[in-house]
């Protein structure tokens, strides 16, 4: 044989060699949807999904080791790649059909959840889903797990933030504590044996059955999801501070860092994230490269919010029009209780409660020194777009044409997103 044909068969054999190698090595794949306005108005918007998936996007690309054709974003402010349950089907179909026996899949939801009245089922709220009937466009929960049943890859995560205001836009400042019944849809056997050494499946509930998600206040930001972005970016490097994070590493750091950034900001408040312990052989699993200086997001003192001077206000006055058994009295029951964003402001909710006697004849309300409306129920939806101090006045009308005092609420508007 010549030394040309063994060069020649030398070379194809280790080219052979290195395409093994290339088919065996890992790849990652992600889809995240974050949801804050939705088509149909009878859903209350949230604040904070989108931010989220696109700050763990973020992570997952320059820490993670994602690249950035096999990370899928689809959010409620982007008209090109609506989060709609056929979109979400589409991007899962086509991770289902490209992955490999050695991936990494990791799956992140940041939107409304809820439970069927009739079926017991969760669904996640898409964004043209009608919420009279979450069977038109909702992602049934049990349609994720059977999803990762089939998947090829043998390690996966889902990240489920669901759970923080109701979704009834008339109740949109209630909360939406978790249901734990939500949980049994997501049990999982997964129906491919996996031929890779490290295998699991890691859900992440960003709160524990019975508590509801919070948000950054003023900041357009899941607590959740800042402690996940904190870790993935170096926090969670465990004491030994051997620059990478470890799957243990981040469920051990998003457990302590949650309730502790809740301590801070919003004292008094509970949520403490339901993420499991790996397996064992998946705790050393590295997930991502820890950054230079950390990744830490929240400080203990935050820095200042700038604020514009408040806005004037022209006061509502009672009138005593004749004898009742008793005045009329009126009181705010729901109002702001932090500072509010921009974007928040396009609809803030206001509630309060009447005490008359005989029958209410009707209501009337001011926003600073605005025109006076005439109004018919116990709450208003009010667009406020103007950074600074607000005043709402509302007075109540009784069968005798009384008018109360006026009970008040005052807010702020943020200047900005964050400072």
């Amino acid at each position: 044989m010549s030394l040309a044909t063994n060069v020649r068969a030398l070379g194809l054999a280790l080219a052979t060699c290195m395409a093994a190698a290339a088919a065996a090595e890992e790849s990652r794949w992600a889809l995240l949807v974050g949801i804050d306005d939705y088509i149909d108005s009878g859903i209350s918007r949230l604040t904070g999904s989108v931010n989220d998936v696109v700050a763990i996007r973020e992570a997952l690309v320059t820490t993670a080791h994602f690249p950035s054709s096999q990370v899928f974003l689809l959010t409620s402010d982007d008209p090109g790649n609506a989060p709609t349950r056929g979109n979400i089907r589409a991007r899962l179909d086509y991770i289902a059909r490209h992955v490999d026996s050695d991936d990494l899949v990791y799956l992140h939801f940041s939107l409304h959840a809820v439970l069927d009245d009739d079926t017991g089922e969760g669904y996640l709220l898409t964004h043209r889903t009608d919420p009279r009937n979450v069977l038109s466009d909702g992602l049934p929960v049990v349609e994720l797990r059977e999803w990762l049943e089939d998947l090829a890859a043998p390690k996966r995560m889902l990240v489920l933030d669901g759970c923080r205001n109701d979704p009834e836009s008339a109740r949109g400042d209630r909360d939406n504590r978790r249901d734990e019944r939500f949980s049994r849809g997501l049990v999982l056997t997964p129906r491919v044996a996996p031929s890779a050494a490290t295998a699991f499946t890691q859900i992440l509930f960003a709160c524990s059955p019975g508590e509801r998600a919070y948000e950054w206040p003023g900041r357009d930001r899941g607590l959740f999801s800042v402690a996940l972005e904190e870790g993935l970016k170096g926090e969670a490097d465990g004491p030994s501070g051997d620059g990478r994070v470890t799957l243990g590493e981040l469920c051990s750091y998003v457990r302590k860092r949650v309730p502790e950034l809740l301590s801070v900001h919003l004292p008094g408040k509970r949520q403490t994230p339901d993420v499991p312990d790996p397996p064992a052989a998946a705790r050393s699993y590295a997930l991502s490269d820890a950054q230079a200086g950390g990744g830490r997001l929240l400080a203990v003192d935050l820095p200042a919010v700038a604020r514009r001077p408040s806005a004037a206000v022209v006061e509502l006055e009672a009138v005593f029009a004749r004898q009742a058994a008793k005045q009329p009295t009126i009181s705010m029951t729901s109002v702001p209780s932090a500072p509010l964003t921009r974007a928040e402001a396009r609809r803030v909710t206001l509630r309060w409660e009447a005490d008359v006697d005989r029958a209410v004849k009707g209501y009337r309300y001011r926003l600073d020194d605005g025109a006076v409306t005439d109004h018919r129920r116990g709450w208003v939806d009010l667009s406020v777009p103007e950074p600074g101090g607000h005043t709402f006045q509302v007075q109540v009308q009784d069968h005798w044409d009384n008018w109360s005092e006026p009970a008040r609420a005052e807010f702020t508007v943020l200047t900005n997103r964050r400072p």
